[in-house]
């Protein structure tokens, strides 16, 4: 009994000596609720810290404030000058700084962030590398995911596997989407990295998708230990173990299958993405760790460039079904630009990037998505100065600031009637931005002109989303075929669809259905202008 009693009075002295001394961070405001011991980790929800913010943000603690789970303390901001500032990694203080590459940033990637994604990951990759690292990858990379290199080679793989769901869809029947736009999605990136017909260790979607399926679940687990005891809690369990292993084997046996079938046919077919990546010294996949960073990293995109544009698209088709008269006006925009749909078996002509730039509505339309479920509704960084500034407050170096996305995008300041789904605010933001005005509540500041357009739901700066305009074709490209093809209904009427936050992203709760009518064309006057 005295060897479990004396370790824990000392545990509990300790932590009293800890938390009585002043805290560096004392100026910033904290909730009243805050318990001298737990801090404010009693008061989480399922939800986590999203949720936790939202009602946070009802009691006014201002733009920036702190909370405290156990020994972790997080700085919280939600003001959209200091968001952007922060986003882009510079000196808050400084107007007039502007981000650029090689630069030491002010804000980055917090150890905690990299420490989650290696755990989970296991191993180094994209979305959670820093430093050198994290450079020379993106450097490699974003130029292959610029809308120059992804329209060509992306788009006609896009319609083919939009044309085959438009064809496989239970007519009059309620099916639950979210599932089947992961799928899509999956698909869609897997043949862009390795080219189409699919390499037969990654060809099963399905499969594929079950061994993606724990990782959000484990992500929102593992945040949370991590958060709450450090790199005591950086664990994942067998399931997901035993998933990552044989997602790894998966695609070490598709890179080489790859290419094999390039080498022999050569420039007969078009170069896919893991070949463009295998030419650089590294992701030299004859080399044992460039061969394990060029699988890591692929592991990443893949999970990262799947699940998000489907949520994204399951909430989108739930307001399109919904919310009278939307569905019209996005079917006579689509109609107009692209003209109907073939009839019988026909493939579909893709569509051209000025086409594409034509669909305003429906491009507003994903936005007000992005905005009332934004794909990563916290973003976290780190202070990477001995004493960063950060409006009134200094931070010291290694602090974790919490950027609240979900909060600012429901803002009566920044957004008028923020809780309702009106895409029209998007196109009116174009007009308003060019007199140097915008979409706000009555009666509050307008911010400075370069902080307008508040959309981060792809992120900011050089931690920007890799894979935003990926996810922007697919999406304008799904929701103007379904809309030519089907009138979507809801499929459980009055079914309330909710965000669950509990994977650190934002999935509809309980999923999304909506019920498919064949799109009778006869009373539309078509006019379309190729």
């Amino acid at each position: 009994m005295l060897f479990i009693l004396l370790p824990t009075l000392l545990a509990l002295g300790a932590a009293y000596h800890y938390l009585r001394k002043p805290h560096p961070l004392s100026s910033i405001p904290t909730p009243s609720t805050t318990h001298f011991l737990f801090g404010n980790a009693l008061e989480l929800d399922a939800n986590g810290l999203t949720h936790y913010y939202a009602t946070l943000r009802q009691r006014g603690l201002g733009p920036v404030y702190r909370i405290r789970l156990l020994f972790l303390t997080l700085v919280v901001v939600n003001d959209l000058v200091l968001t952007r500032q922060i986003l882009l990694g510079i000196d808050p203080d400084d107007q007039n700084a502007r981000p650029k590459a090689g630069k030491a940033l002010a804000f980055d990637r917090p150890s905690l962030h990299t420490l989650l994604m290696a755990t989970m990951l296991g191993g180094d990759s994209i979305i959670g590398a820093n430093g050198d690292t994290w450079r020379s990858r993106r450097t490699t990379l974003v130029p292959l995911f610029q809308p120059r290199v992804i329209v060509p080679k992306l788009l006609p793989l896009v319609v083919q596997r939009m044309d085959e769901l438009v064809r496989g869809l239970r007519v009059l029947e309620a099916v639950e989407v979210d599932e089947l736009f992961t799928r899509f999605t999956l698909s869609v990136i897997l043949g862009y990295i390795f080219g189409d017909p699919l390499p037969a260790a990654v060809a099963d979607v399905t499969r594929m998708r079950e061994l993606y399926r724990p990782f959000l679940p484990e992500m929102g687990r593992l945040a949370m230990r991590i958060g709450l005891f450090g790199p005591v809690g950086g664990w994942v369990g067998g399931t997901m173990r035993r998933a990552r292993d044989e997602l790894k084997r998966r695609i070490g046996e598709a890179v080489d299958e790859c290419l094999r079938v390039f080498r022999e046919e050569g420039e007969e077919r078009p170069v896919p993405l893991v070949v463009e990546l295998t030419r650089q010294p590294m992701y030299d996949s004859r080399v044992k760790e460039s061969r394990k960073r060029l699988i890591d990293d692929i592991v990443a995109l893949l999970f990262a460039g799947h699940d998000t544009t489907a949520h994204t698209l399951s909430f989108t088709l739930h307001h399109i079904a919904t919310i009278p008269g939307l569905q019209s006006t996005l079917l006579a925009e689509s109609l107009s630009v692209l003209g109907p749909l073939p009839s019988n078996d026909t493939p579909s002509e893709p569509p051209t990037s000025a086409q594409l730039s034509c669909l305003t509505h429906t491009t507003a339309t994903i936005r007000e998505t992005l905005r009332l479920y934004p794909i990563s509704p916290i973003i976290n960084v780190s202070a990477q100065h001995t004493a960063t500034r950060l409006s009134d407050h200094v931070l010291p170096l290694g602090t974790v600031v919490h950027v609240d996305i979900r909060g600012l995008a429901r803002d009566p300041c920044l957004f008028a009637n923020p809780e309702a789904f009106q895409p029209e605010r998007w196109l009116e933001t174009r007009a308003l931005a060019r007199e140097g005005r915008w979409i706000r509540g009555p009666g509050c500041r307008r911010p400075p002109r370069r902080s307008q357009a508040p959309e981060f739901g792809f992120g900011l700066g050089l931690h920007a989303c890799l894979g935003k305009n990926l996810a922007m074709l697919e999406a304008r490209c799904a929701v103007a075929w379904l809309v030519r093809a089907f009138v979507l209904q809801e499929g459980r009427v009055g079914a309330v669809v909710e965000p669950d936050y509990s994977g650190t992203i934002a999935v509809p709760k309980g999923g999304v259905w909506i019920k498919f009518e064949k799109q009778d064309l006869s009373e539309h006057h078509v006019i379309h202008e190729p």
